[in-house]
């Protein structure tokens, strides 16, 4: 599965809609998906290794969208 000319919401819809939870384990899940996401988006998460399907969605739809995470330990002041 790629996402092509999907955004990145649109692709986290079609591959959790693609029947694939059930039948791969979540480090597969993750290579899958980071696999399938445009080079651009794949580029700038780089090498982060994720845990699960929805750490690698969510980078992914931060990136996609124009944000990055914040840091939520750090309270600003």
């Amino acid at each position: 599965m790629n996402q092509g000319d999907y955004s990145v919401r649109e692709y986290n819809t079609k591959f959790l809609a693609g029947g694939l939870l059930d039948i791969h384990d979540e480090g597969t899940l993750v290579k899958m998906y980071r696999e399938g996401l445009r080079e651009d988006i794949r580029s700038e998460i780089g090498t982060i290794v994720f845990s699960t399907l929805n750490e690698i969605m969510q980078e992914a739809l931060d990136v996609d969208e124009g944000g990055r995470p914040c840091d939520r330990s750090v309270s600003p002041t």
